[in-house]
């Protein structure tokens, strides 16, 4: 049986360092909407398939996990809306949001700062927050096991 303190370390991280590394910028976007919406899934105690609950869940994995500086940019869930939601179900972020990476921003441009009247959100940045935030999971998946999620054998038998 695979936990998802094993699948963060296993696959998240890793799968996600390659796509940076390889600069497959969008896809690491769309994966990073995702894996917030995973870490938060640990603060409730229903299983991982329950419906209705991504907003909920990717709500407290930025206010839990990545702290004030995402807070800030997700009042009334605008964040969930204009990034996790239509990046997840159309590979399109909202007009009001510019993806980069370090070598492709515009030179005044920082990550999570407005530049141009739209919020910038620079890959590589994104990544080292987001295994920031995996890590502290699994440092509190060790302390409060309980919170651990099972995860489907097929990721345990060499699927990825």
């Amino acid at each position: 049986m695979l936990y998802s303190s094993q699948f963060i370390k296993k696959y998240l991280i890793v799968n996600l360092k390659k796509m940076i590394d390889n600069q497959m910028y969008m896809f690491a976007f769309v994966l990073m909407g995702q894996i917030i919406e995973f870490l938060g899934a640990h603060y409730d105690r229903k299983p991982l398939k329950s419906s209705s609950q991504s907003q909920k869940r990717f709500s407290k994995g930025l206010n839990i996990l990545l702290g004030n500086r995402y807070r800030n940019i997700n009042t009334d869930h605008w964040f969930y809306a204009k990034f996790r939601n239509q990046l997840t179900h159309t590979f399109t972020v909202s007009s009001e949001i510019i993806l980069c990476s370090l070598n492709n921003k515009p030179k005044e441009a920082r990550h999570l700062r407005m530049y141009d009247g739209k919020l910038v959100l620079v890959a590589e940045d994104f990544y080292q927050d987001i295994e920031k935030a995996c890590l502290k999971l699994i440092k509190e998946l060790q302390e409060k096991p309980q919170m651990e999620k099972k995860i489907p054998d097929c990721y345990d038998n060499g699927f990825l």
